[in-house]
């Protein structure tokens, strides 16, 4: 048996080699064998090596519906949001949940949240970090200064220039407008729209 071809030819393609000699057995193996089979050939053993060449040369079919891999797909691109911000009561962390925060704002520099019980605590990030880390089916940046809940709003009033002044649970000193350009997008965003 020469095995001078397999040196010569880059060849990928599997092989069944058959011989009468038993010594070349694990040199077939280096070059892409499939199996090794001895004369006289057993139909058994035909028929297995047959079987695993197609197996290795047909396409594989996935078991995975086109409905199920939409779903897998669908599952990756949801995106998660944060359920709990740390803040500081003196010497103390206390833990804020999400769903308890009726609005974010910023102050002297500062960003604050606003608690559903009326209590202000300062966080150690931007109104801009923070806008990308909540759900904006819940919460709305309504201007600079303001990232404002769903559920802290009380009543929303027309205000001069196109504008939308809005009455807030636990209101700061301060109008809670929503910018002219944003106007639009803040009552899809009401409505429940979803991608503004």
């Amino acid at each position: 048996m020469s095995f001078e071809i397999f040196e010569l030819v880059e060849f990928k393609q599997p092989v069944i080699f058959i011989t009468a000699f038993n010594q070349y057995a694990i040199q077939a193996f280096k070059v892409n064998s499939i199996d090794y089979l001895l004369k006289p050939i057993d139909k058994t053993d035909l028929e297995r090596a047959l079987t695993k060449f197609e197996n290795l040369t047909q396409p594989k079919i996935s078991g995975i519906t086109p409905l199920a891999l939409e779903d897998i797909i669908s599952s990756l691109k949801i995106k998660t949001y944060k359920e709990r911000f740390l803040v500081k009561v003196g010497t103390h962390i206390r833990v804020a949940e999400t769903r308890g925060i009726l609005y974010f704002y910023s102050f002297q520099k500062g960003t604050y949240i606003k608690l559903n019980d009326g209590k202000d605590y300062l966080l150690d990030q931007t109104l801009e970090q923070i806008e990308l880390q909540v759900d904006p089916s819940v919460f709305f940046r309504i201007n600079r200064k303001y990232l404002v809940s769903l559920k802290s709003i009380t009543d929303v009033i027309s205000y001069s220039n196109s504008r939308l002044k809005l009455k807030i649970l636990y209101p700061v000193d301060d109008d809670f407008l929503v910018a002219r350009e944003k106007v639009n997008q803040f009552k899809s965003w009401l409505e429940g729209e979803k991608g503004v």
